[in-house]
């Protein structure tokens, strides 16, 4: 049993491998477009709470991989622990409330700039 869960994890290694090989050579090649990815587009902005999120995205994959090498028996992946969950809720909680911070001030400026005319005019 442990020579084919050997064959089966270098299997699973060679094909998440090859899937970055590709990914990264159509990122570089230009097929896959990540403008819009950190920000607004018009003007292209970065904007903090994007750049958190993926920040906090991608430490929890890491973490969650982390774990997953790490299980003795294979057959299931393991729980995600309340901290890394936390973690993660956490990061799209800030992420919406500024997303939403962000709409609310938006909408306060365009309804302000918004002048009616003088009655009777």
């Amino acid at each position: 049993m442990g020579a084919l869960a050997d064959v089966l994890k270098w299997g699973l290694l060679g094909w998440v491998g090859a899937l970055a090989a590709l990914m990264a050579w159509r990122l570089l090649s230009g097929q896959i477009i990540l403008r819009g990815l950190l920000g607004q587009d018009q003007p292209y902005q970065v904007t903090p709470e994007r750049l958190q999120m993926l920040a906090a995205t991608a430490l929890s994959a890491i973490a969650y991989i982390q774990l997953a090498l790490s299980q003795k028996s294979l057959g299931r992946l393991p729980d995600a622990p309340p901290e890394l969950l936390g973690f993660f809720g956490a990061s799209h909680a800030i992420y919406l409330s500024t997303k939403l911070g962000r709409r609310l001030t938006a909408a306060r400026h365009a309804t302000s700039s918004h002048h009616e005319p003088p009655l009777g005019v």
